[in-house]
């Protein structure tokens, strides 16, 4: 037993009501009852809950807590089987916790920073770069939960999970997320190029980089570049086309300025705006 249960009308625990009503103490007390049961599941959802409530009221304490120490909230469960080796270990999904954290944010990005507050700098923005990360990888409503990651300090070119720098664009577009939230991370930094090389040493499909470029020139409010190649090729064309011009006008210049009497050649006085003199 611990002090200042909560219980509903029927004896059992509301663990909502705890966990939003209670202290830290009591939070940290009913999870270690909870992840003593053969499947604490339903009862640590509850709590989960009601922390995120409680922390909407003004006392963060107990959310706080636990995405400090996600590792520290884990706990084993056996749904069918007594089996010891069945019983699975899970984390705190940090990820889902802030997303549901932010359904009733007034200011999203200072939610996410309050309830990052116990974390050292350090940690705080590799958990903010891998949480952007899995927000474009896995989760609907991205960019309302991408804006207050970025807003919160997420870098769109980390190197996010043990993946190098580039792979939060690359995946964003991988899932053909809207435009809008590719211009969001690139209006927070996010570097298209680094994006490319990543598809390219993944050796990603060529679709996806033709989509990536054509996400920049929508987003980055850029033209689509032709290939070096073509590009070369071109000028050489254009180059050629030049010379074969200059030449034919140097001469038509020599045609037309003979002097049929013998004396010099007529100036062009045409361009000038002036009319040849008569001879």
């Amino acid at each position: 037993m611990f002090f200042g249960k909560k219980r509903s009308e029927k004896g059992a625990t509301d663990y909502y009501t705890l966990g939003r009503d209670g202290t830290l103490m009591e939070f940290e007390i009913a999870f270690a009852e909870l992840k003593a049961r053969r499947d604490p599941r339903k009862g640590i959802d509850r709590l989960l809950d009601g922390i995120g409530a409680a922390f909407h009221l003004g006392r963060p304490e107990s959310l706080q807590a636990v995405l400090a120490e996600p590792e520290r909230f884990s706990y084993k469960y056996c749904p069918y089987s007594l089996d010891v080796d069945y019983k699975k270990k899970v984390e705190i999904n940090v990820a889902q916790e802030l997303f549901n954290l932010l359904q009733d944010a007034a200011a999203p990005a200072a939610a996410v920073k309050l309830a990052l507050a116990l974390l050292p700098k350090d940690k705080q923005q590799n958990l903010l770069d891998a949480t952007l990360y899995k927000a474009v990888a896995e989760f609907s409503k991205t960019e309302i939960f991408a804006g207050a990651l970025l807003g919160a300090g997420a870098d769109p070119n980390a190197a996010a999970d043990g993946r190098r720098a580039g792979c939060i664009t690359a995946r964003a577009v991988a899932r053909d997320l809207p435009a809008a939230t590719l211009k969001l991370l690139h209006d927070h930094g996010a570097d298209f190029d680094l994006a490319l090389a990543y598809m390219a040493e993944n050796n990603w499909g060529e679709s996806l980089r033709d989509r990536l470029e054509s996400y920049r020139a929508k987003t980055a409010g850029k033209k689509e570049e032709k290939p070096a190649a073509q590009n070369d090729e071109l000028l050489i064309q254009l180059a050629e086309t030049v010379l074969e011009l200059t030449q034919r006008v140097a001469a038509l210049e020599a045609e037309l300025g003979e002097n049929p009497r013998g004396g010099t050649p007529a100036r062009r006085t045409r361009a000038a705006g002036k009319k040849r003199p008569n001879p």
